[in-house]
């Protein structure tokens, strides 16, 4: 059982319990208690052995101070603990927490690593991406030249076509070219003429 109040201003009330493993439990969350109004009762159960922390806590309002009073009962129904068994549960819980704060520590170191190793592949990988992208613009450049040139080239091909074209006419002799000439049509004869004056 307890009971607690305050003058003028309220205050944070919890309880906390050290087993008798060294494991700490929170049997009461810390709340805010009007305890300035009326006074605040109440009981707790408890199992086993252990070490019953009450916690008042004013680290909301420093510039206030608070004058409290309280009463604590405790009824045990199995022997009470004694002040060794005390030391030893504190001293129990105190080198799990050291325990526990090396393994973070070590756990941290780790992680920073981790991190530092990340930055490093990050760093490698966006030099690599900066390489593949000047990459990609150069093979850009060599795609959109090839295609100027291979029309370019295209276009040499047809005058060559039509060169070659023009020249196996004239080779023929000028019999044989009349000959083949008098079975064209006059507007075939018009055109065959215009295409051999343009290519000329």
């Amino acid at each position: 059982h307890y009971a607690f109040s305050t003058r003028d201003y309220d205050v944070n009330f919890g309880v906390q319990m050290i087993c008798a493993d060294g494991t700490m439990i929170e049997l009461m969350e810390a709340r805010r208690y009007e305890s300035q109004k009326h006074q605040v009762l109440g009981q707790l159960t408890l199992v086993g052995p252990g070490m019953v922390l009450l916690l008042w806590d004013n680290s909301f309002s420093w510039l206030n101070a608070k004058q409290l009073a309280y009463h604590v009962e405790l009824k045990q129904e199995t022997p009470p603990v004694s002040d060794v068994e005390k030391t030893q549960l504190a001293l129990r819980a105190r080198l799990e927490r050291d325990q526990a704060l090396l393994q973070r520590e070590s756990e941290f170191d780790g992680l920073e690593t981790q991190m530092q190793t990340e930055e490093q592949t990050l760093a490698f990988l966006q030099h690599q991406i900066e390489e593949l992208q000047g990459q990609l613009r150069q093979h850009e450049q060599a795609k959109e030249d090839a295609a100027t040139q291979k029309d370019r080239v295209g276009e040499q091909i047809e005058e060559l076509c039509w060169e070659l074209n023009a020249l196996s006419w004239r080779c023929l002799e000028k019999s044989t070219l009349h000959r083949i000439l008098g079975f064209l049509e006059e507007k075939e004869l018009a055109a065959w003429y215009g295409i051999c004056i343009a290519r000329s």
